[in-house]
């Protein structure tokens, strides 16, 4: 695939006001580009910091004190030649300064673009790029350190070789005995048969123990329900340690679902805040139970909350009956209060645990049963890397092609021909999943996640 030979650049810091900021431009003229609008003039030499005063070419004034970062190809992020400009953080520098490059002859990057310059240049593989995507936005630990260690070691991608190395291999056999039949017998179809069953299981695995822990990227989602007034938003707010939801004691307060999230071992946690779940003739308020209901679909588990100067009603009963065989708890809240009323059980055999948002009473014993809850949805033992739901996809194309070359080796009557087609096609995916001579539109499926800078 070719690549662009522009110059570009972006602001690579987040945008707002900070201490300092930075733009990149890479591409072979970006030394020329970022010397032009510096005051001294002075030589550069690779991976060495250069302090001077960036100035306006047209007016020779001083715009701001810099830092400046140079990199040569082969030795940078893109592979290119490149430069990184490091301004103070206030936003209209930082926007002025990138005027200028752009001024200067630099072009826009698109999103993503650095990184699918490292990509191209072979600075990178696609599993990689992804794993940058993943380090960018991750909300917990353990996401970061499963990203940075493919970034590292390219497990997925020395994964993914492996797979694609053992059916060239049997691909190789095949194709030998069909081109060359007097010279090469037709290998055994049981033994290549069973090699390829062999390799279907490692994908399986691969991609199960992988699924299994997509709680790690997307986090656990509860959902905070119950009466109006049992005290969900107030338990909420002392779960999150901030005032995140309006706490009053007029029912139906709480009109639409609120989520945020906090990190439990590493994995993101969203906690979801509802409406008080009740028949109501009032229309918005009829729409927050709508979406209450919608928030426990979605959920992985649920915190049931329990007015606890009320005891576990009937109407908390019927409730109950509605959540299936979802996961939950049942937090009998306001147990600080004077008239408070305990209950052992729980029509859905859940943990009953005795609570109070004021005092901070039971939010440990909440967060360790959402610690254990973590415990039965993820399975952390040899997990080394985290394939995203575009690679997963691409594994499960490949099994079904295994499969069907292992239904042509099986069947003696169908040529061996047809059993190197699906292999084929495994093995292009395969080429897909690294990046190897890949189509544009798949590469714009991926980069388009990426922000303009990165």
């Amino acid at each position: 695939m070719n690549i662009s030979q522009s110059t570009i650049a972006a602001i690579i810091t987040p945008r707002g006001t900070g201490g300092i900021a930075a733009i990149r431009l890479s591409g072979s003229e970006s030394w020329a580009i970022a010397r032009s609008l510096m005051k001294s003039q002075q030589a550069w030499s690779a991976n060495q910091i250069c302090h001077d005063w960036l100035i306006d070419p047209e007016d020779q004034q001083i715009v701001d004190e810099v830092l400046i970062l140079p990199f040569q190809a082969p030795r940078s992020f893109t592979g290119e030649d490149c430069v990184e400009i490091h301004c103070h953080g206030g936003l209209v520098t930082s926007q002025f300064i990138l005027k200028l490059c752009l001024k200067a002859g630099a072009q826009m990057a698109a999103p993503g673009e650095f990184t699918k310059k490292a990509l191209l240049h072979g600075r990178i593989d696609l599993t990689q790029a992804e794993s940058i995507l993943d380090l960018i936005h991750a909300q917990g630990e353990r996401l970061v350190k499963i990203a940075a260690s493919n970034l590292h070691h390219r497990t997925i991608g020395h994964r993914l070789m492996s797979y694609l190395e053992r059916i060239s291999d049997i691909q190789a056999d095949l194709t030998a005995s069909i081109d060359f039949p007097d010279e090469v017998e037709e290998p055994d179809r049981q033994t290549l048969a069973k090699a390829i069953y062999a390799l279907k299981a490692e994908i399986q695995q691969d991609s199960e123990l992988s699924r299994r822990n997509q709680v790690i990227r997307d986090g656990l989602e509860i959902a905070l329900v119950g009466m109006p007034n049992a005290g969900k938003s107030s338990l909420f707010n002392a779960l999150l340690s901030a005032d995140r939801s309006i706490v009053t004691e007029i029912p139906g307060t709480t009109r639409d679902v609120i989520r945020e999230a906090l990190t439990i071992n590493g994995i993101p946690v969203v906690l979801c805040d509802t409406a008080g779940l009740r028949d109501t003739k009032d229309t918005v308020e009829a729409m927050g139970v709508e979406r209450s209901w919608q928030a426990v679909d979605t959920a992985h588990a649920v915190i049931y909350v329990v007015d606890g100067t009320q005891g576990l009603t009937n109407a908390d009963d019927a409730l109950l009956e509605k959540f299936g065989g979802k996961p939950g708890v049942l937090a009998v809240n306001k147990a600080d209060s004077p008239v408070f009323r305990s209950t052992q059980l729980s029509a859905n055999d859940w943990p009953v645990l005795e609570t109070s948002a004021t005092n901070r009473i039971g939010l440990r014993a909440i967060l360790d049963w959402i610690e254990s809850l973590m415990g039965t949805m993820t399975d952390l033992t040899g997990l080394e890397h985290l394939l995203s739901e575009q690679q997963l996809e691409k594994l499960d194309i490949i099994d079904h092609e295994l499969q069907d070359a292992v239904t042509s080796l099986e069947a003696t009557h169908i040529p061996l021909d047809l059993a190197t087609i699906p292999l084929t096609n495994a093995l292009l995916a395969l080429e897909g999943l690294l990046g190897h001579d890949t189509t544009e539109k798949v590469l714009d499926s991926v980069f388009s996640r990426f922000c303009v800078g990165k």
